[in-house]
């Protein structure tokens, strides 16, 4: 008895310094300061994603798209968001022969997202890895599906980045 005692006053003692935080969840419906209620959905439906060069570009575009497009509600667009991505490729397991077996691939993602009064900038990087062996299709698939991990979790980071500034914005007013 003790014992399931002591096992619940952290969690109890956690709950409450979080509920006297300020904290509030990012996808709950709420009104801003002018009493218009609006979800977090509604706010990234009013972005426009702006196209991205290359192939790994056209990829990141539709994954934000897939992301920020709510077809439910039909929102002048207030916001751009405009993206530019660097990939690059490092050797990272030496074998004997100089030549290597891992390779480190890295994603950078730049995002600019102007609204009417104010642009934010803001950068997301992401790193994997993928074994590169003698036989060229087997590592070109692997260096493919690591930049489609990267890119997936950069539209993820994306939008949560976008939500919260929106979120912050909307508060403003």
């Amino acid at each position: 008895m003790l014992f399931k005692k002591l096992i619940l006053l952290p969690v109890l003692i956690g709950c409450l310094s979080l509920s006297a935080c300020g904290f509030q969840p990012l996808y709950a419906k709420r009104s801003n300061n002018n009493g218009e209620i609006a979800t977090t959905n509604k706010l990234l439906a009013s972005v426009k994603i702006e196209s991205i060069k290359n192939r790994q570009g056209q990829i990141l575009h539709n994954m934000l798209l897939d992301r920020f497009s709510f077809r439910q509600y039909n929102i002048a667009k207030k916001y751009k968001l405009s993206t530019t991505i660097k990939i690059s490729t490092k050797g990272l397991g030496v074998k004997s022969d100089d030549s290597t077996s891992r390779n480190k691939l890295t994603v950078v993602a730049k995002f600019k997202l102007v609204g009417a009064k104010e642009t934010r900038e803001f950068t997301i990087s992401q790193i994997s890895g993928y074994s590169k062996t003698e036989a060229e299709y087997p590592t070109m698939v692997a260096e493919q599906d690591a930049i489609k991990r990267n890119l997936r979790e950069i539209a993820n980071d994306a939008k949560i980045q976008v939500a919260i500034y929106l979120e912050q914005d909307r508060n403003n007013k």
